[in-house]
């Protein structure tokens, strides 16, 4: 994503001249800019100093259609935080699919329990943010309102995946 920034300078002759620029925004500026992202569960539970402190240490990725993102070799080391997009994540063998849209998080479960399979497809494309685990477990001990949103989401993704696998071995 880019920024489009105007300059307006002054020239020593006295004439205006509008310089036009283009910029890559900054995952702070892209998460600011959008107010669903801002109150998306991750952002709204981190003090203002924690949530500029893990968008600074953020990477984004862009998942290209139908990409496998569970291949991503950071994956196992970090959470993603949809941006842009939709995401199938399948948790665990036989368990079913759940659709995560745009302020939705994975990888929770590698945070949380430790647990490595799940997979999770980009359906039509997607931009995501990438946060280092060991970053948001320093602040979960410090934040306990991160820490309990990060527990109950991993609960809850584990439910609705089952939900979905028993709704699909009755059919």
């Amino acid at each position: 994503m880019g920024a489009i920034f105007f300059m307006m300078t002054n020239e020593p002759n006295g004439t205006d001249i509008l310089r036009i620029g283009l910029r890559k925004m900054s995952l702070v500026e892209m998460v600011e800019a959008d107010p669903l992202l801002l109150r998306a569960a991750l952002m709204a539970v981190l003090p203002e100093a924690d949530r500029l402190v893990v968008l600074a240490s953020g990477r984004l990725v862009i998942a290209a259609p139908e990409e496998d993102i569970s291949k991503h070799p950071d994956l196992l080391k970090g959470l993603f935080f949809i941006l842009e997009g939709t995401v199938e994540l399948t948790c665990g063998g036989d368990l079913g699919a759940v659709d995560l849209d745009k302020g939705d998080l994975f990888g929770l479960d590698v945070i949380v329990n430790g647990a490595e399979r799940f997979a999770a497809v980009a359906k039509s494309g997607a931009k995501l943010a990438w946060f280092p685990a060991v970053l948001l477990l320093r602040l979960a001990g410090a934040c306990e309102p991160l820490a309990k949103m990060l527990r109950g989401l991993a609960t809850e993704r584990r439910q609705m995946a089952g939900e979905g696998g028993d709704f699909l071995d009755r059919w």
